[in-house]
């Protein structure tokens, strides 16, 4: 299995590489074969891979907020109107459309926690 771990170029600049090592005999004598990967460029597309998902997320959430969200809120409120004047009635169907007004705007809570940023886990 590879180890990742930081590396320093004869100039002094740092890179971050990956390595393997594994025992040779060659000749009767026991040796090391070491192989070093440089995963710079691996490690800035990881990053920017996850950057981007975490942008996309973002409007994602904002989309549902701004179109879903606001016409949930819509539907409730006219519900709540509903409601009032089923209550000034005295209907008992008051409470199954409460039951509808909680089922409209909780979901949607809900959904909008779920758009959370990507974490990147190594």
């Amino acid at each position: 299995m590879p180890v990742e771990f930081e590396c320093a170029r004869k100039d002094g600049s740092r890179f971050v590489a990956t390595c393997v090592i594994t025992p040779l005999r060659i000749s009767g004598t026991e040796r090391w074969l070491a192989v070093l990967n440089d995963v710079t460029e691996r490690k800035r597309l990881e990053r920017e891979i996850i950057e981007i998902a975490n942008r996309e997320q973002q409007r994602i959430g904002s989309d549902l907020h701004d179109g879903l969200g606001q016409d949930l809120t819509g539907i409730a409120l006219m519900l709540r109107g509903v409601a009032a004047q089923l209550r000034k009635e005295g209907s008992a169907a008051r409470l199954e459309v409460e039951e509808v007004i909680g089922l409209v705007t909780t979901p949607s809570r809900a959904s909008f926690a779920g758009a959370r940023p990507v974490s990147r886990e190594r």
